[in-house]
């Protein structure tokens, strides 16, 4: 995977000029470039993409999805949440009970779980839905994961 590149203009446009220049490159039709400029650390740019192609493999496994490339799969949930809101809670709830049997098989440990979730690229679509709605559904999981 190539790295984004972005075109930097003059640092003399105006606030407006530079919030208009960044709406043209980074549209709700490209959730993928969305998420990678959302990620700041290079750690984080280096492990987010990972994490989250791990979950949508799982999607792709059980015929939630079908794209294969990370990029079409972003394109594709992204699609499906705007259709139904709930198909996102119900797939992310398919991967927490497929990794809570991994769990007391001990293939994984319980952080690495919680990490998927935690940590993933998922808080990047939290602006699609309401944040409160958001914040509460990866509270939810997490407690799914502990309570194990």
């Amino acid at each position: 995977m190539q790295p984004m590149h972005i075109d930097y203009q003059e640092n003399s446009l105006s606030d407006q000029q530079q919030h208009n220049y960044i709406s043209e490159k980074f549209t709700y039709d490209d959730p993928y470039r969305s998420f990678m400029y959302a990620l700041k650390a290079p750690e984080t740019k280096r492990q987010y993409p990972k994490r989250l192609k791990v979950v949508f493999d799982y999607l792709v496994s059980i015929n939630e999805l079908k794209e294969n490339q990370l990029e079409n799969q972003c394109k594709e949930v992204f699609s499906k949440t705007l259709q139904n809101p709930n198909w996102l809670t119900s797939s992310l709830m398919k991967f927490i009970m497929f990794q809570k049997e991994r769990i007391k098989t001990k293939e994984i440990v319980a952080i690495t779980a919680h990490n998927y979730l935690k940590y993933l690229a998922f808080k990047r679509y939290k602006d699609k839905v309401s944040e409160k709605q958001f914040s509460n559904k990866i509270q939810y999981y997490d407690y799914i994961l502990k309570k194990g």
